[in-house]
């Protein structure tokens, strides 16, 4: 392949002793439900010998490991917290109604239906009320009678927390490229959009004698033209990149074209659409460390158009929107192992590499 003088010096700071081990995610990724929240209801005080109804459970939001696609399974999407005891001769104050907890992804944002972030849960542990819980019955409220919970409607709405986002239009070759990283075989075709959720695939590498860091990689659907906004959907996909660390444009060497009714695009116009859309979306995100892939670097007169692109961005003065500009063809594997390494520099200049050594993670060895 055609490597710069800048990845042969990055290619020899490794030394060789690099090892690559991947694991892909697997399974239909769901980015978005909807569910119905109450707070329980507060439990009935009593006159008589003046004790206190019990106040009803809360339902809260925790991000720890589970996944959105487990909501969307159930059948009713409806939690409600636990109702206050009763006042009685037996017990005279009620004890607290129990607390309905909802385990969602870190990354996991909570928006109304108005539109109105709530919260953002990133970490693991983070937790957020939705519903509060009545109060208990006692001389303070209206005949000793516990209050209703608090009930709403919201969105828990995913954007994928990944080191790397891969970025490009349909049928750039973004899944087959995150096979070859990841060791595994997620949908390619050679037509526009086999791509219909983001892939999130783990690539974990190890020096020699040190422990295993890994970075994560996400695979956006093909954006299309006036995905900012939200054609094609572009909003729900562009959503997931705004918290990676770095990006990787992939750009097919021949260009693109949609359909027959959409106008051809030359290697160079994808990328500046790319950046554009980009651009419009949210304009911090042209920022990020970026890597641009250059693709199908197997097809014919490659080289050439290869060095025209090059000579073009760099009359654009848009070749310092990259740290690097890669050759490569996912097909056969050329310049894969380049493009690993430049990642994992950005990560590593960045600090935001992850030690692993959790034995659960299935790596494959590539």
């Amino acid at each position: 392949g055609i490597v710069d003088a800048g990845m042969k010096q990055l290619l020899n700071c490794t030394g060789g002793n690099v090892k690559w081990k991947s694991t892909f995610v697997k399974g239909r990724l769901v980015d978005k439900v909807r569910v119905y929240v109450r707070g329980g209801g507060g439990g009935q005080g009593s006159p008589k010998i003046g004790g206190c109804g019990g106040d009803g459970g809360n339902v809260l939001v925790v991000a720890r490991r589970s996944s959105l696609t487990e909501l969307a399974r159930r059948e009713h999407r409806r939690f409600v917290g636990g109702n206050g005891q009763n006042a009685s001769a037996h017990v005279l104050n009620g004890k607290r109604g129990s607390d309905t907890i909802i385990g969602v992804p870190p990354g996991t944002a909570v928006v109304n239906d108005s539109g109105r972030v709530m919260c953002d849960l990133d970490r693991m542990g983070e937790k957020y009320t939705l519903a509060r819980g009545g109060t208990g019955g006692s001389y303070h409220t209206s005949n000793w009678s516990g209050s209703k919970g608090n009930s709403t409607v919201v969105n828990f709405v995913l954007k994928l927390i990944a080191d790397i986002g891969l970025l490009g239009f349909p049928n750039a070759g973004k899944s087959t490229l995150l096979g070859k990283i990841s060791n595994t075989a997620p949908k390619v075709a050679d037509y526009p959009f086999t791509t219909l959720r983001p892939h999130l695939g783990h690539v974990a590498m190890k020096r020699i004698g040190q422990q295993i860091e890994q970075f994560s990689v996400v695979d956006l659907p093909g954006l299309v033209e006036g995905a900012h906004q939200n054609v094609g959907m572009g909003h729900r996909f562009l959503r997931h990149i705004e918290r990676t660390k770095a990006l990787i444009y992939v750009v097919d060497i021949n260009g693109f074209q949609l359909s027959e009714r959409h106008p051809f695009r030359s290697a160079l116009e994808t990328v500046q659409l790319l950046h554009k859309e980009l651009q419009y979306y949210q304009e911090a995100l042209c920022e990020r460390p970026s890597i641009l892939a250059v693709n199908k670097m197997d097809t014919k007169d490659s080289k050439e158009k290869y060095d025209d692109l090059k000579a073009s961005l760099e009359q654009n003065k848009m070749m310092s929107t990259f740290r690097y500009m890669l050759p490569m063809s996912a097909l056969n594997g050329d310049g894969i192992e380049e493009l690993k390494i430049a990642a994992y520099s950005i990560l590593e200049e960045l600090g935001t590499l992850d030690t692993n050594n959790d034995q659960n993670l299935q790596y494959t060895t590539q």
